[in-house]
This record gives C-alpha cells, sequence and structure tokens, in this order.
C-alpha cells in the first residue's frame, strides 16, 4: 500500500488519479467490446491500471494514450491465452441441469415407510417364536 502511494505522488500528485478518471470509461468500452463480460472488463481495467502504476517513466511517455490501449490490448491477449490454456470455454454449464441426487425423493422415502410400517404390523402378527426367529436370520429393524 505505502509503494502504491509512494508512486502516486511520484506521478506529481494526482496526475495518476486524473489519467485512471480520464480513461476508465473508454477503457471499459474497449474490454466489454472484446470480452462481453462487465466482470471481466472491470477485471482488466485494474489489471491495467496496476501495470501503469508499477511504470516508473509512463508519464514520461509521448503517446501515454496509445501505450495504454496498447497495454489493453496486451492484456486481452493474454486474457485468451490463459482462457485457452485452462480450457474455460470447453465446459458446459451445469449449474442448470436437473441432476439425480443419491437421495431418494420424498415420494420414494413416504412409499419406504409405508412398507416398513405394513412389515412391521405382520410381524407382529406372527408367533413369537416366529419373530424370533426372523430376527435371527438377519432382519434388523
Amino acid at each position: 500500500m505505502a509503494d502504491t502511494c509512494a508512486m502516486t505522488m511520484a506521478y506529481g500528485g494526482g496526475s495518476f488519479d486524473a489519467l485512471s478518471r480520464r480513461l476508465r470509461t473508454p477503457l471499459m468500452q474497449f474490454f466489454m467490446r472484446r470480452t462481453g463480460s462487465q466482470a471481466d472488463a472491470e477485471e482488466l481495467v485494474q489489471e491495467l491500471f496496476l501495470r501503469l502504476l508499477r511504470r516508473k517513466d509512463l508519464f514520461s511517455l509521448q503517446n501515454l494514450d496509445g501505450y495504454v490501449f496498447e497495454t489493453a490490448s496486451n492484456l486481452i491477449r493474454d486474457k485468451v491465452r490463459r482462457d485457452t490454456a485452462r480450457s474455460k470455454d470447453r465446459h458446459d454449464d451445469v449449474s442448470d441441469l436437473d441432476i439425480a441426487a443419491d437421495a431418494p425423493s420424498a415420494e420414494q422415502s413416504l412409499e419406504s415407510r409405508q412398507r416398513l410400517n405394513r412389515m412391521l404390523a405382520a410381524l407382529d402378527t406372527l408367533p413369537a417364536r416366529a419373530q424370533t426367529i426372523v430376527s435371527c436370520a438377519g432382519l434388523r429393524i
């Protein structure tokens, strides 16, 4: 944080601030046209301003706007390379898919509970010895 403040002061107090205010909207439009994503455009604008802040001789450049937009073009190329390497566009969005869950549905749970109750009622009608035999056979309730 201290380095960023020192860099801002080194650029003449508010010069970098004025540059960022002047170019923020055009850069957002530039990135939005190329990415189609508001979030990606915001991220790229922030990354661009960080790169500009790190350049000590920024305000000594003859064509500062040209440099800024050339750097923006490079950021787009870097993003495309990263996305391609990560295969971002090769994955399908599965958040909207209706995927079967391992848990039984409410209807299945109700049906199972009713079957169990019928079986318990049937076991209660057996004589005690038959109930013991069924129990010993491995029926765990």
